[in-house]
């Protein structure tokens, strides 16, 4: 290379020049690369102060104060003081780890774990003295300037000091405060004030409010290499954890997560999520949602170990579509969960593709235990045991191609216990199906354009007294055309149960 050349060049390759000498410096920048300096921090909201130097013995006060300081590398634990000195924070890392070096935040002990909550205190003159309830006629209370929360709870002030968060019960809420009835609020928009009357023998004096203000408690913005430890989360006005905005090697490892207006936890795009060993119970929408991304949508994750319960609207788990019919990416695993009490399905697998379930068990779910479809493909449920789950069946393929399940048990669903509806190239092998005595209606059902589906080595068995069948075909489904194999199945009904098996063509 010539002088000219060297000067041309210097800029891309971070070379410099002298007269007479060339000095060449290769910079070398690598994700892989060893963080030295990494801290250990402390944050605690009794005995800790801001302008403490955060270590065990002099720690910060606030999360958020303890996240703005942290470098690859750097751990923050945050103290549990009980549960009635919660943290009233929102978390939000400032920057990312990298690989091999990532920032953890974390309880400092996994047996006693920190609470982060969205609520407010609005007992009598909290808060400096400003929030005040004015006494009405028949027992009813307002509090005026307010914000409108999205639901209210309430203890005695004594329970408060003994059980804290623990002890609150929720108050419900109507419409309009006319005609309250004991123990029920009402906000209005036109005086931003919430109503209240109280129940025979309480006093304002006597209780304790926490009204849910907060949206969101927890926000992953594009921060990558995270991992989130023993932490409980609490009270949220919408979804309390929101992993988004193309965050990538996401870890949470148990979290909590208790009384979620809408979804307990949401993750919209990135790649390598991982949530494992997670409590989540009481959550308005969805438990756990892998919802549809336009760009970098979601792949490559993991939830495994977790329990998940009281969903009131949807499902426990939910791999799904956005509201523009944008899907979630490809290889997913969902294994060792246990998915119960959901309004509609334990897991819902209606976008993505490469999806494994494995050992996991749902029951006393409202529609189904396991739904594929939306045309997912390649998905494989093993090992799954499916009790009194729902009103359609127990497992539901409805619109999806590739699936196989094994080693399965599908045991005393309301109506169906296995339901095919637009399945292709399916797979029931080594599988036990099972309808108990009181119960009717199909144990495998197959409708409109359901094909290739074999099915071997399976006991399907039903103990009723009532009309059922062991197997069923509708929309003139063909069991000829439609390439269906029946291969080494036990099947057994009580004597008096009139019919096995229906077709409308029943004579091919």
């Amino acid at each position: 290379m010539n002088s000219e050349e060297i000067k041309n060049n210097s800029s891309k390759y971070g070379i410099t020049t002298k007269v007479g000498v060339v000095v060449i410096f290769f910079f070398c920048i690598s994700t892989n690369s060893t963080i030295i300096n990494a801290d250990t921090y402390f944050v605690d909201n009794v005995s800790g102060n801001n302008n403490n130097a955060g270590t065990r013995s002099d720690p910060w006060s606030k999360i958020d104060y303890g996240l703005k300081k942290l470098r690859p590398g750097d751990t923050l634990y945050i103290t549990n003081n009980g549960s009635t000195k919660p943290y009233r924070e929102v978390m939000m890392p400032a920057v990312s780890g990298v690989r091999n070096n990532h920032i953890i935040i974390s309880g400092a002990d996994p047996s006693s774990k920190p609470s982060v909550i969205g609520s407010e205190d609005w007992s009598d003159q909290q808060a400096g003295g400003h929030k005040k309830w004015l006494g009405k006629k028949d027992g009813v209370l307002i509090l005026a300037d307010v914000p409108q929360p999205a639901a209210v709870w309430v203890s005695t002030v004594a329970e408060w000091k003994n059980t804290g968060v623990d002890g609150l019960s929720e108050l419900e809420m109507v419409a309009s405060g006319v005609g309250l009835k004991h123990g029920e609020w009402s906000y209005s928009k036109a005086t931003n004030s919430l109503t209240y009357r109280l129940k025979p023998g309480e006093s304002v004096n006597s209780l304790h409010f926490e009204a849910v203000i907060e949206k969101v408690l927890l926000k992953n913005y594009g921060q990558n290499f995270i991992e989130y430890k023993d932490i409980r989360f609490l009270f949220s006005a919408k979804t309390a954890l929101h992993i988004q905005h193309n965050s990538n090697h996401i870890s949470m490892r148990g979290i909590e997560v208790y009384h979620a207006t809408q979804n307990a936890l949401t993750a919209k795009n990135g790649s390598h999520i991982s949530i494992s060993h997670c409590i989540i119970d009481d959550a308005g929408n969805n438990g756990i949602i892998f919802a549809g991304s336009k760009k970098n949508p979601i792949s490559n994750t993991s939830i495994s170990n977790c329990v998940i319960s009281r969903i009131k609207n949807n499902d426990c788990i939910t791999l799904h579509k956005d509201s523009k019919l944008d899907g979630i990416g490809r290889n997913h695993t969902i294994e060792s969960n246990v998915l119960h009490s959901c309004s509609e399905q334990g897991i819902d697998v209606t976008s993505g593709g490469d999806v494994s379930l494995s050992r996991n068990v749902t029951y006393g779910n409202g529609v189904s235990g396991v739904v594929i479809g939306h045309g997912v493909d390649s998905v494989s449920i093993n090992n799954h045991l499916s009790v009194n789950d729902g009103r359609v069946a127990g497992i539901l393929l409805n619109t999806a191609d590739k699936v196989t399940i094994n080693n399965s048990c599908i045991l005393n669903s309301e109506k169906h216990q296995l339901r095919l509806n637009n399945a292709t190239n399916v797979v029931l092998d080594n599988n036990f199906i099972y309808q108990g005595s009181g119960k009717s209606g199909s144990l495998v059902d197959i409708s409109n354009k359901s094909f290739d589906i074999g099915f071997k080595n399976n006991i399907i068995m039903t103990e009723s007294s009532k009309q059922t069948l062991l197997l069923r075909y509708l929309q003139n489904n063909d069991p000829v055309k439609s390439r269906l194999s029946f291969d080494n199945n036990v099947w057994s009904a009580p004597r008096n149960t009139s019919e096995r098996y229906y077709t409308r063509n029943h004579g091919r």
